[in-house]
């Protein structure tokens, strides 16, 4: 494990994380984002409960950007007693049990979610053959990883996330758990990635342990 210095630990990280997670950057955008895909991609053929699933699952997200997870609960139970298969549901689940402290049961429901989304086939350069909605799922299972210290299944988490949709933020993650894993060559890479995707606390790390 690194043993960090001065102002930047590992709670440290994690409240960077939290905050770029309850402010805009995931909760606001990319989670209006995958209910829209995942409905285009899962509500076709399928019985006329999904459509309340996810109204119900929309109504949950919307109050766990609120911070409202009491609400957010009992919205997100109905939506997956009406839809056992529907795998925003998992995925919103999950990260009410992370935020109210059931990392355990976080663990399971993003794996549920990530078993569930639907597979999507590409034939383009440009596009690969998996759901997008896919990489949500496994970047929201590496943090929860993350915050368990099991820094080798967070790290291959945000490996498949990255594979998927490079987003910065997945590439902070990485970094920081190779950093976690004494791999300083590739952290120092990835922060770099993340930093160059826009990703701003990248830079505060970069600065303290890559030179």
């Amino acid at each position: 494990m690194v043993s960090f210095r001065g102002r930047v630990s590992f709670d440290n990280f994690l409240k960077v994380v939290k905050a770029e997670y309850s402010n805009t950057n995931y909760m606001k955008s990319l989670f209006p984002i995958f209910v829209i895909l995942i409905a285009a991609t899962a509500c076709h053929g399928q019985e006329s409960d999904t459509l309340d699933a996810l109204s119900y699952s929309n109504s949950s997200a919307t109050k766990v950007q609120n911070g409202d997870y009491y609400g957010a609960w009992i919205d997100v139970e109905k939506s997956i007693a009406m839809s056992p298969k529907w795998a925003p549901a998992y995925d919103i689940r999950g990260l009410i049990k992370e935020h109210t402290g059931d990392l355990d049961g976080a663990l399971s429901d993003f794996t549920t979610a990530i078993e569930l989304y639907p597979r999507i086939d590409f034939d383009t350069s440009t596009m690969r053959g998996i759901d997008i909605d896919a990489a949500n799922a496994y970047y929201n299972r590496a943090g929860v990883e993350l915050k368990m210290q099991d820094y080798k299944a967070a790290k291959s988490d945000y490996s498949k996330s990255i594979k998927i949709l490079s987003s910065p933020e997945a590439y902070f993650g990485i970094g920081m758990t190779e950093l976690f894993l004494n791999d300083k060559d590739s952290g120092c890479a990835d922060l770099k990635q993340a930093m160059d995707r826009g990703y701003k606390p990248a830079e505060e790390y970069i600065k303290v342990y890559c030179h």
